[in-house]
C-alpha cells in the first residue's frame, strides 16, 4: 500500500452528507445546532482513501463506555488509534458504537474539521425537538455553501403522476409531505412524477418563500444523487 494521505481522509464532506442535531437548549424555544456526519459516511470515507482491505474497527468496553479502535494498514504496518462514547438515547449501544467509531475516526483527521464549525443557536420545530426549517439554509452557509444560490432542477416533464399529489393545504403539512415523498422514492422517475404533480405550488413556494423552497431543492438533489451514485435502490 502506498503511503496514506492524510489529506484526503481529512478532507471536507459532502454538504449533503453532513447533517445537524440539536444540542444544548435555551430559553424561547431555541437551541445549538451542532455539526455531524452518519458513521456510515466515514466507512464510506475509508473505503475510497484506504481500501476496504486496508482498515478495521474492534469494539470493547471500559465501565459504561464503549471503546472502539480503529486500524489502519499503513507504511507496512497496523496502526491503531481509539476513542470511546457512552451509550446514546436511541438505540443505547448501537449508538454508543457508531459515537465511538466516529470519534476514532476524528483521531485519523476524518471529520475534525466539523468540530471548529460555529455552533449557533437556531430555532426548534413547534414540537421542540427538531432544528426549524427555516435555519437550514443559515447552517448550509457555514459549509461553505449558500443554499440559496443553488442552481434551478434539471427535471424532465412526466405525466405519471401516480400518488405524488401531496393535497395538504398547510404549507407545514405539504413540505412535510413533499419530504416524506422524496425519502420514500425508489427512482429518478419518481422524483420527476412528485416535482410535476405539485409543480404550481413548488413554483409559488421558490418565490415566495425561497429559504423553504432551498431545503426541499436540497433534498432533491440529495436524492437525485444518490440515485446517480447507485446509493439508494432504483
Amino acid at each position: 500500500m502506498s503511503a496514506l494521505d492524510f489529506q484526503a481522509l481529512a478532507a471536507p464532506f459532502a454538504v449533503n452528507d453532513v447533517e445537524w442535531r440539536v444540542g444544548k437548549t435555551g430559553k424561547d424555544n431555541k437551541a445549538m445546532a451542532l455539526a455531524y456526519v452518519d458513521a456510515r459516511v466515514v466507512m464510506e470515507r475509508l473505503d475510497k482513501v484506504v481500501g476496504p482491505a486496508h482498515w478495521g474497527a474492534t469494539y470493547s468496553h471500559a465501565e459504561t463506555k464503549t471503546i472502539c479502535e480503529l486500524s489502519i494498514f499503513c507504511d507496512d504496518q497496523w496502526v491503531t488509534k481509539a476513542n470511546g462514547a457512552g451509550d446514546t438515547s436511541f438505540e443505547k449501544e448501537k449508538g454508543a458504537c457508531s459515537d465511538a467509531f466516529k470519534r476514532a475516526a476524528v483521531l485519523w483527521g476524518i471529520g475534525r474539521y466539523l468540530y471548529n464549525l460555529d455552533t449557533p443557536w437556531v430555532s426548534l420545530d413547534k414540537h421542540g425537538r427538531n432544528i426549524a426549517r427555516g435555519e437550514m439554509p443559515k447552517l448550509q452557509r457555514l459549509l461553505g455553501t449558500d443554499a440559496r444560490d443553488m442552481p434551478p432542477l434539471n427535471i424532465i416533464d412526466t405525466s405519471k403522476f401516480g400518488d405524488f399529489v401531496v393535497e395538504y393545504e398547510n404549507d407545514d403539512e405539504f413540505v412535510d409531505g413533499v419530504a416524506g415523498l422524496i425519502y420514500s422514492a425508489k427512482s429518478t422517475t419518481d422524483l420527476e412524477a412528485l416535482y410535476k404533480a405539485n409543480l404550481a405550488r413548488l413554483k409559488k413556494m421558490q418565490h415566495e418563500e425561497p429559504e423553504t423552497w432551498a431545503v426541499l431543492h436540497n433534498n432533491f438533489t440529495h436524492k437525485k444523487s444518490e440515485f446517480s451514485n447507485g446509493k439508494a435502490a432504483a
